[in-house]
């Protein structure tokens, strides 16, 4: 598990986080992040997921209460630094441009409302497990990796790409508007899979909705790529029609008399 953290929270999520700070306002037109309070929000975050690293072995290994206590402390400590880092973004701030209903900004949105889901997951996890009278949820801490990779990370790469494909010519703010099919079958994955991984707890039925989640999650991003692919062959081609082309180079050649 300590290394599951270093590569969610202390890679994935800091490179999104940061990334973000630059690349989103200019392709979706929200407001500018606060840049001083991003700083200031940085060593603590590395402290948090350093610090969870380390104690979370020593807990299990000793079974000593302070570890717990010291492992709980980081946890939250990483909880409210993501949360306060991801909110600095302001990604449900109204943009600058016009986007139809469901455009890549939806995607965004619908990534942080799930690294939400996670953070709140990863600071309540303890009473998850005192409630069941066991010392930690390996179902219930899986169930918070789940939301954090394919909820956020996932609609987070999604949103951004698809932001960045070429669109179709004087498309205008449709060009922007994308399928609803994958967005439905991620979400639907997602939350079939984070919530029936926790009721593993409860009841071994539960394992069977959980594995078949992976298959709308996987629907959801090939249907995705049926949309993206032929977008990303653009690349390269003019930007105006062959006609369009035509008429002005005729133009502006040269008039022989």
């Amino acid at each position: 598990m300590p290394l599951r953290d270093l590569q969610i929270h202390g890679l994935a999520l800091a490179m999104i986080i940061g990334v973000s700070l630059r690349v989103l306002p200019g392709l979706f037109g929200t407001p500018a992040a606060d840049e001083r309070l991003a700083r200031r929000l940085f060593w603590p975050l590395q402290l948090a997921v350093l610090v969870e690293v380390a104690s979370f072995p020593a807990a299990m290994i000793t079974r000593r209460p302070l570890w717990f206590v010291v492992y709980g402390a980081a946890t939250l400590l990483f909880v409210a630094t993501a949360a306060l880092a991801a909110a600095n973004l302001r990604v449900f701030a109204r943009p600058r441009v016009v986007l139809p209903r469901l455009s890549p900004l939806t995607f965004i949105r619908a990534a942080h409302v799930w690294l939400a889901v996670s953070l709140a997951m990863l600071a309540t996890g303890p009473l998850w497990a005192h409630w069941l009278g066991i010392p930690f949820s390996h179902a219930w801490h899986g169930a918070t990796r789940h939301a954090v990779t394919v909820g956020f990370v996932s609609l987070m790469m999604i949103g951004v790409a698809s932001r960045l494909a070429p669109r179709p010519y004087d498309s205008g703010a449709a060009g922007a508007a994308m399928p609803v099919t994958p967005f439905v079958l991620l979400n639907l994955g997602c939350t079939l899979r984070v919530s029936q991984q926790v009721l593993t707890d409860l009841t071994p039925l539960a394992f069977l909705p959980a594995g078949a989640s992976g298959l709308f999650e996987v629907t959801g991003l090939v249907w995705w790529a049926t949309w993206i692919v032929p977008r990303l062959l653009r690349v390269g081609q003019p930007l105006v029609p062959p006609a369009a082309g035509l008429a002005a180079g005729a133009a502006s050649a040269p008039v022989e008399n």
